[in-house]
């Protein structure tokens, strides 16, 4: 989300995304391109594998983590 202001970047250009009600889109200022969030959330993980590993396994090790100290 851009700095605090409750709306997204642009993940082709950075730029400030609107909410459009009619379309249920966010909506880049800059470029242009109209997305849902779930469609802005697909194309960061797809550029940022790495990230989504770290996020994956950190999960994992958090999950394990609690079986443990439940048995």
């Amino acid at each position: 989300m851009a700095g605090g202001s409750g709306m997204p970047r642009c993940p082709e250009c950075a730029g400030i995304m609107k909410y459009n009600n009619a379309e249920r889109k966010y909506v880049c200022r800059s470029c242009g391109i109209a997305l849902t969030m779930d469609e802005i959330w697909d194309i960061r993980e797809k550029r940022n594998p790495d990230r989504r590993d770290a996020r994956d396994e950190y999960l994992d090790w958090w999950l394990s983590d609690k079986k443990s100290k439940s048995k």
